[in-house]
């Protein structure tokens, strides 16, 4: 690992893009963020970091390197959509742009901001913000799903366009189940609806 490298080499297996339709869950343990996990994540995913190794385990159990070659092309090109119900568009930014990945360009990456509405509900209008990010009408799980939807399909249409997926990631969602007015079982049915 070189001063520059933001992935640490032994980290860089689990960093590998999840299964479709898989389910990751990152949590801190004693007071230790999931920040810098998240952030090296999402670096991950957008530079195309941690596939080797997937790409590797993919020809070794397929039985057509064809197929091998087609899914590996397909995990190359990924689209985030990042919601946080804790932390705003800027301090994402911020962090990678300290690992020298700049969001505000990258078209492979779409912000959702969740903090806004739910501490601020009424401060902004529903949709895009003024950074570009989009912003969640309020705490209601049906105005979660919707802005969450409406991201992931903005999300897809970029993606379709060059052949990749989308990837969502949840930061804080305890804090949404805390502040909001959805139940643990309906915040559970929207999680698995959103990964249909």
């Amino acid at each position: 690992m070189t001063s520059r490298d933001p992935i640490p080499p032994l980290l860089e297996g689990a960093l590998a893009p999840p299964p479709a339709n898989g389910l990751v869950l990152l949590t801190g343990v004693l007071g230790a963020s999931t920040n810098w996990l998240v952030l090296r994540w999402v670096y991950a995913l957008l530079e195309g970091r941690g596939h080797a190794e997937a790409e590797a385990e993919a020809e070794a159990e397929a039985e057509a390197e064809a197929e091998a070659e087609a899914e590996a092309e397909a995990e190359a090109d990924v689209t985030v959509v990042l919601c946080s119900f804790l932390r705003d568009g800027s301090f994402w930014r911020e962090g990678a742009a300290r690992m020298a990945l700049n969001l505000v360009r990258n078209e492979r990456f779409v912000f959702v901001d969740g903090l806004t509405g739910l501490c601020m509900p009424d401060a902004r209008p529903p949709g895009v913000g003024s950074s570009g990010d989009r912003v969640l009408r309020g705490t209601a799980v049906a105005d979660v799903r919707k802005g969450l939807e409406d991201a992931v399909a903005e999300a897809e249409a970029r993606a379709r366009a060059r052949g990749g997926r989308v990837v969502l990631v949840l930061d804080q969602m305890d804090v949404w189940l805390a502040l909001g007015e959805g139940s643990a079982v309906e915040v559970m049915d929207m999680l698995l609806g959103l990964r249909e």
